[in-house]
Parts: structure tokens; C-alpha cells; sequence
């Protein structure tokens, strides 16, 4: 338990390190909204818009549309004036409440009889008359000038951004804004865009007819999404086209502009308060696609057969013909009309159909990093692999629909950092424990490798048992412990080279027997080996295993003693004492050298029963524990039960005899039962009489022993008999 703390507090803060440079770096790119980011927010955007609910389109604004039929009728673009002036004079004797003309009128008509004229003298020397012409139709400028005059006219103008561009610089007259907001910040102008001049209609069309930008915004890939409600130009701020229409519906003479420390908030007009950026700009929310708003051909007004309803209406007085070039790409429709901008965006006002990006956008967006990057390193750094998906599909999901139903409130609070944080807090998160994990493979592969067989290392690291058996548990476990008996005196008469070298010759079958029982070697003591069964895998059958590896140890021993007899001139004899019992076994020592080893009473016990075998003259000692789980497999042998020095309980111990090799000894088998039955009763005559006569047949150091015993026993006979022996030495 003393080591998982520690791992643990490294991996997390591992963990957390990365995840919280990942949040750093994400706030960063919020920051500074690279282009790329900028574009995915705006695919999002689009995504959403295509989905919100379809409802009916305003029937406020009115589009006349010199199409291609009106082309075909009436000639190419651009008419002469007095034609635009019969058609704007039409609408307003239809009844509309403003007529807002998407068109550039920056230059004299040429097909003025007065133009013609100064033409024919200028280019050619001749001067002509056209006789039986009032007067007042010799100049179509004059007449478009007159019907402004008689109708609600606004005139396009366009705001020149460019520097490298040359507009004109005539001065364009401000209204009456109002402006309401924080004292201590500058004024409007100071925020919007600051157009360098103004392309603009004929001075003598100015003074007949209100004049308003027709600019609108596109995006950096080209589609447009927003519209500048209110511009810089000179000294004042101004409408757009469709603002300024409506102003002149409503019959407002002035706008209210609220203002804060970023920008401008939001602008009025009459009771409609219309929610604008900083800059000036309001997103619309296109309805549709090209036609969602109702359409007359400018042929049909001219000829008196138009069926809208124009009375009370906003009209726009624009182009769909694919030849003027007067087509936007929209999220809906990258065909879609210019001029129908400018009812989309009456549709929006009217219906008071916003979307905004409200001003506690950013910190909602830096405090969803900073709490998602807290969810991944938790989730997906220390939880198990399989929430993975459903944690991360969850937070991404919550981020898109969340997202989705404030949209469909009026909010766009974009998603993308959100998905950002997810993704890419989990992929370094996940990479980050897979290099964790890869080198705790490498070292549990490392460390197991030296106490267990191949396929075992590799099944403990495929069940991802390592990192806990290394922390270390309690376990029931079958201990051996073997000893080579006399080795010190053996050892006398040999160099150090040679103890070397027959210690290795020695350890290395007893070893692979061990591993390859599905055994743990623990450690060499000197010429004594500890093993174990059980851990770190579960072993069914261990207590088997650990007593078939002893008996196979003996075996392989009379094989090995033929050459060190040749080599060294020496035999080994061995002893051997297994154990089961309840342990803690794990990593122990200190962060420098650690070793996997089992700790506990049982262990010591185990370790005595190995002591005993030369006290008793047996090969292998088993306790009774380790007995009652293999009992049918061997025929068992009792030995003696004992209460060693230092412990309260007796421990009975036993020595396993193959059944095949048992069955020509039976008969003394049976005999030495009987007698050591008749001894743990304290029928010591009776059991001296049976052990007499093995000791007798067999010279088995067993057999003397309880031999002496009883007749020890005889003499001085115990006040209080147990069965049990009591050890006054280990």
C-alpha cells in the first residue's frame, strides 16, 4: 500500500500537467481566433442555420426585380432615367411606404436628348434640335430628379473601405442619432469602420431623395452572413439601405444607438431595438433560398399588370439578371439575389428574429475549457477505458445540442472550443496513459521476468495484473523453501570459482522446475531457494504444484549429483519445506532497490518446516494446510506435529510419497500409522512396539527417533499429552 499512493499522486499530476497546458493552449487559439477556427465557427453557424424551424416570410418587404424578362423587353442595363423614373413613380402611386433603390446612379444618363447633344458637338462638330420636345423632357435626370421629389425614395450609396480606391468625397448628410451608453467610453464613431470615401448618386439626386450605403459584409469565404446596420463615413454615422427604408416607413427621423466599453450594443428605431456586434453589423437569418420574398418584374409594373400588393409596402428595387452581377452567396442559397439581402433584413427587424453573440460569450467559452479539461483528465486519465466513448460522446453531444437550443434562442455561443477541449485533452490525455501504461508493461515485463516463466510475465501484464501485485496485497499463497544440506563444509574444499559454478549448475534446473510449474522464485539465501505459488497470477491447484516441484527437485538432484560427483567430487542433498498460508506479498524495500517477496508469519513457518527435515531425516516436509488441498494425489506420511519455539499452535507436518513408488511400501506405511495413532493417543508402549520394529526393518532416522521418544515417554510419562512435540529449538 506504501507504494500506490505515490504512483498514484504521479500519474495524476502527469495528468493534469498536460491537461492543463492543453487548456492553456486552447484559451490561447480563443484568444487569438486563428483563421482556420474562424472558419469551422462559421460552418457551425451554418449548420444551425439550415436547421432552425421554417417560418412564413415577412410580407413587408417587396422586391421589383429588373430581371432578365424586363431586360429582354426593355433593353440592356442601364435604362435611360425617365424609364427608372416611370417605374419608381408606379410603386409610389401604388401606395409603398418607402422605395429603396439597390442600384448606383453615380452617372449623367447618356441617353438624355441634352446628353446627346453635347455629345454629337463634342465628337463630331454637329448641332442638332429636337423639335416639338418640351423642354422638360430634354434631360431623363432632371425627370428622375422630379418623381424623387414626389415619392419616398432612398438612393443606394456604397462606403469605400479601400484606399487604394478612389470614390468621391462629397460629404453624405447624417441624421439626428441619438447616442446612449457608458460615459466613460468613446463615442460610436470611434467603433465602426471608418470608410475612406463614398461612391455616391448625382449631387441634383441627393438634394430630391434620402441617400443610404447598400455595403454589405462577406465572410472569408465568401458567403455572407451579416449586414452593417450602421457605418462611419466623415464626421457621422449612417444607415444601411434597408434601415434607412424602414426608418422612412415608420416615418422615424432618427435612430438611438446604445453604447458600451466594447462597442456599440444595439440600435433603435421606433419601438424595434435590434441587437448588433461592436462593429455595427447584425447577422441575418436567411429564411430561405433565393425567392423567399415576394417578386414583381419591373416589366410588369411598367406595364400595369403587376399582382403584389405594394401599398404599405417596403420596396427594394434591384437586379437577379446573372449578366449585372448582382449576386450574393448566402449559407442557404450561393445564388441568391443582392437586393434580396436587404429584405431578409426587414424580415429580421420586423419580426424582432435575432441572432447575437451575447457579451458573456468569452468567459463562458475560457470557464467550458478550463471545466472540460478538468472532466477529461479525471475521466480519461484515471477512470477505466471503458467510459472512454460514452464520456466523451457526452460532452460533445451536451456542447453541440447546448449549443443548438441557444441558437435557436438568439444565441450562436459557437461549440467548437468545447469539441476542441474534448478531442484534443483526450487524445493527449489517452496518449499520455498509453506511454504510461506501455512502460509499466515494460517494467512489470522486466521485473516478473526474473521470477517467472515467459508465458507467465506475458499473461500478468495481457490481465494488467502487475501494477497491483507490485503495490502489493494479501494473498493465500503455497511457499517452498529448499537448502542444501552441509553446503558450508562441503563448500570447504572447494575454490570460490567452484562454489560459483556448482551454485550455478544447481540453481539453474531448480529453478526452471520451479517456473516451469507455473511457480514465483523469489530469492536465493545463499545456497537456499524461496519460492512460491499463487502470486501474482492465480495458480489453481498451487499447493500441487509447490509439492510436485519439491518431489521433481529431489529427482532432478539424483541426476545432477552424477556429474558434480565428476566435477567437484561432492553429492548435494537437499531439503525442503512447503507451506500454505496467508501472506502480503508486493514490491518491498526502498526506491532504489525493490524486490517481489512475501512477508508474514507463514512465510517463517514455511521456512522451519524446511529446518526440520534434517532433525527428522526426511526429504520434504509439508504442513497439514498445504496437505488438506492435494491429500489424494500423494500418500502422506505423518512425520510429527509440533509446536515450534516462538508459537502457540502446533503445526502438523507430513512427507508426500508418490502413490506408484507407495505401493510396495504399504505394509509399513500402515504399521508406521498405527504407531504414530497410537503415540498422538499416549499409548507410548504400544507405539514404541511398532516403531521398534521399523526402525529394525528400515534404517530410517524417522523411525529412531520416535523410537527414543516413547521410550522416553515410558520413563517419564507427560502429566498432560496433546500429541504434540514441543521444539525448544529452531
Amino acid at each position: 500500500m506504501m507504494l500506490r499512493l505515490p504512483v498514484f499522486a504521479k500519474i495524476f499530476y502527469l495528468n493534469f500537467g498536460v491537461g492543463l497546458c492543453v487548456a492553456c493552449g486552447l484559451i490561447a487559439l480563443y484568444v487569438t481566433q486563428p483563421k482556420i477556427l474562424n472558419q469551422l465557427d462559421l460552418k457551425i453557424y451554418d449548420s444551425y442555420l439550415r436547421n432552425l424551424p421554417q417560418e412564413a416570410p415577412s410580407s413587408l418587404p417587396v422586391i421589383v426585380d429588373i430581371d432578365e424578362q424586363s431586360l429582354a423587353t426593355y433593353g440592356q442595363w442601364p435604362w435611360p432615367r425617365y424609364r427608372l423614373a416611370a417605374l419608381v413613380d408606379k410603386i409610389g402611386q401604388a401606395g409603398a411606404a418607402a422605395i429603396a433603390l439597390d442600384i448606383l446612379l453615380s452617372e449623367p444618363d447618356r441617353t438624355s436628348p441634352i446628353r446627346l447633344q453635347q455629345q454629337l458637338l463634342r465628337d463630331f462638330g454637329l448641332t442638332i434640335d429636337f423639335q416639338g420636345l418640351p423642354p422638360e423632357i430634354q434631360d431623363n435626370d432632371a425627370i428622375f430628379t422630379h418623381v424623387l421629389r414626389q415619392n419616398k425614395v432612398i438612393l443606394g450609396c456604397y462606403f469605400n473601405f479601400n484606399p487604394l480606391e478612389s470614390g468621391s468625397n462629397q460629404d453624405l448628410q447624417s441624421l439626428g442619432i441619438v447616442e446612449l451608453g457608458d460615459l466613460t467610453s468613446p463615442p460610436a464613431i470611434t467603433y465602426l469602420p471608418q470608410a475612406f470615401s463614398i461612391f455616391m448618386p448625382l449631387p441634383q439626386f441627393v438634394e430630391a431623395a434620402s441617400v443610404a450605403f447598400y455595403n454589405v459584409s462577406v465572410d472569408a469565404d465568401g458567403l455572407v452572413r451579416r449586414v452593417p446596420l450602421v457605418l462611419a463615413a466623415g464626421q457621422g454615422l449612417h444607415p444601411s439601405l434597408a434601415l434607412k427604408a424602414l426608418m422612412q416607413a415608420m416615418n422615424e427621423e432618427s435612430l438611438i444607438i446604445r453604447t458600451g466599453p466594447d462597442g456599440i450594443n444595439s440600435v433603435t428605431c421606433g419601438d424595434l431595438t435590434i441587437p448588433v456586434a461592436p462593429d455595427g453589423s447584425m447577422p441575418v437569418l436567411f429564411r430561405g433560398g433565393a425567392g423567399t420574398y415576394v417578386y414583381e418584374s419591373a416589366r410588369s409594373i411598367l406595364e400595369d399588370r403587376h399582382k403584389a400588393d405594394l401599398a404599405g409596402k417596403i420596396v427594394f428595387i434591384g437586379t437577379s439578371a446573372t449578366g449585372l452581377r448582382d449576386i450574393r452567396a448566402t449559407p442557404l442559397d450561393h445564388n441568391y439575389p443582392g437586393v434580396e439581402v436587404h429584405a431578409a433584413v426587414i424580415d429580421a427587424i420586423t419580426s424582432q428574429h435575432f441572432v447575437e453573440i451575447p457579451p458573456w460569450t468569452p468567459g463562458l467559452q475560457v470557464l467550458g475549457i478550463v471545466l472540460t479539461a478538468l472532466v477529461c483528465i479525471f475521466c480519461f486519465g484515471l477512470a477505466k477505458a471503458a467510459i472512454y466513448i460514452p464520456v466523451g460522446l457526452c460532452l460533445a453531444g451536451g456542447y453541440w445540442f447546448g449549443s443548438q437550443q441557444l441558437f435557436l434562442q438568439g444565441y450562436f455561443v459557437s461549440p467548437l472550443y468545447g469539441l476542441l477541449t474534448t478531442g484534443i485533452e483526450g487524445f493527449f490525455i489517452l496518449a499520455l496513459r498509453f506511454w504510461h501504461e506501455e512502460r509499466q508493461k515494460q517494467y512489470i515485463h522486466q521485473t516478473f521476468s526474473r521470477y517467472v516463466s515467459p508465458e507467465v510475465v506475458n499473461e500478468i501484464v495481457s490481465h494488467n495484473r502487475g501494477i497491483k501485485a507490485l503495490a502489493g496485497e494479501e494473498r493465500v499463497i503455497t511457499l517452498l523453501f529448499t537448502d542444501i544440506r552441509g553446503f558450508t563444509s562441503l563448500s570447504e574444499h572447494l575454490s570460490p570459482r567452484q562454489v560459483v559454478d556448482l551454485l550455478n549448475r544447481y540453481f539453474t534446473p531448480m529453478t526452471a522446475l520451479v517456473r516451469g510449474s507455473k511457480g514465483t522464485l523469489d530469492k536465493f539465501i545463499g545456497d537456499a531457494i524461496m519460492a512460491f505459488w499463487n502470486a501474482p497470477l492465480d495458480v489453481s491447484d498451487h499447493a500441487l504444484h509447490a509439492v510436485q516441484t519439491a518431489l521433481q527437485m529431489h529427482q532432478a538432484l539424483d541426476a545432477l549429483n552424477a556429474d558434480l560427483e565428476h566435477d567437484f567430487g561432492i553429492r548435494l542433498k537437499i531439503g525442503a519445506g512447503v507451506h500454505t498460508g496467508r501472506v502480503f506479498i508486493g514490491n518491498m524495500g526502498t526506491d532504489e532497490l525493490l524486490s517481489y517477496t512475501a512477508i508474514g508469519d507463514n512465510v517463517n513457518l514455511a521456512s522451519r518446516l524446511e529446518g526440520l527435515c534434517p532433525i527428522y531425516g526426511v526429504p520434504l516436509i509439508v504442513s497439514q494446510e498445504t496437505r488438506d488441498l492435494c491429500d489424494t494425489k500423494f500418500v502422506w506420511q505423518p512425520v510429527d506435529t509440533v509446536r515450534v519455539k516462538g508459537k502457540e499452535h502446533p503445526v502438523a507436518m507430513y512427507t508426500p510419497v508418490e502413490v506408484d513408488k507407495a505401493q510396495e511400501r504399504m505394509q509399513e506405511f500402515h504399521l508406521h500409522r498405527q504407531s504414530f495413532e497410537a503415540y498422538v493417543h499416549g499409548d507410548f508402549e504400544a507405539a514404541l512396539d511398532g516403531f521398534t520394529q521399523l526402525g529394525t526393518a528400515h534404517s530410517f532416522l524417522l523411525y529412531q527417533i520416535f523410537s527414543k521418544r516413547c521410550a522416553h515417554l515410558l520413563m517419564n510419562p507427560p502429566q498432560l499429552w496433546d500429541g504434540v512435540w514441543t521444539l525448544t529449538s529452531k
